[in-house]
């Protein structure tokens, strides 16, 4: 499959969903993501006690340093859903957001027909606007999670190169006034333990978490709807 790729503000790349006519982040979004946001907002309520805070539910671990047993470690979870729309309002100046629950299915159901391959990834390490570190943690997140792929029904797909399966449970919005919040895909049962199924075909949206809670396994991906 041929990727169409445009960046979002932290140098992290974004594929064209086509029937969606839409983009969407290639992986859910990356604590390096949030550490160029911290670096360059004004906001006083993203500090260091506020990253900390964050850290405490899924601690940081660098690109060179992925592996099999901690490359959750990478993305970014354990936020609410108003603070990943501040990260969204700089990272596309104002032009992502969360997907719906139908956008994200329904990219899900399309990337799924597409094995995966490492000519995707190839694609992306020959944009010349990523940067070196942005390329290192696909590589080896790809690599990582690919050793991981005996859990998933059904083989392994483009879907699973972008982390819909075995990455962190993602942020929809469930309503179409965009108000209420649910959660797609699948963590990796040894990043949640075994109090969490990990739903391993077709995902489908759990109950819905309140703004106020802050989650372990709960991060996001964002859409830019065309």
């Amino acid at each position: 499959m041929k990727l169409k790729i445009e960046l979002d503000r932290a140098n992290f790349p974004m594929i064209l969903i086509e029937p969606l006519n839409a983009y969407m982040h290639w992986l859910p979004v990356t604590k390096i993501q949030i550490e160029y946001f911290l670096s360059s907002t004004n906001d006083s309520s993203f500090n260091e006690d506020w990253y900390k805070n964050v850290l405490g539910f899924n601690d940081r671990v660098s690109p060179g340093s992925v592996t099999q047993a901690n490359y959750w470690m990478a993305l970014l979870t354990g936020i609410l859903p108003r603070d990943a729309k501040r990260f969204a309002q700089w990272a596309g100046d104002g032009g992502l957001d969360f997907p719906s629950a139908q956008e994200w299915f329904a990219t899900y159901e399309w990337l799924i027909g597409f094995p995966d391959d490492a000519d995707h990834i190839e694609q992306l390490a020959a944009d010349p606007r990523l940067k070196p570190r942005t390329i290192q943690l696909i590589r080896n997140l790809e690599q990582a999670s690919k050793q991981d792929s005996f859990h998933l029904t059904g083989g392994r797909h483009l879907c699973d190169q972008m982390l819909m399966r075995l990455g962190v449970m993602e942020y929809v919005y469930r309503d179409d006034l965009r108000n209420t919040y649910g959660g797609y895909g699948q963590t990796n049962n040894r990043f949640f333990g075994s109090i969490y199924e990990p739903m391993v075909d077709y995902p489908e949206p759990i109950a819905n978490p309140r703004d106020g809670a802050q989650m372990k396994h709960y991060g996001f991906r964002l859409i830019r709807r065309r």
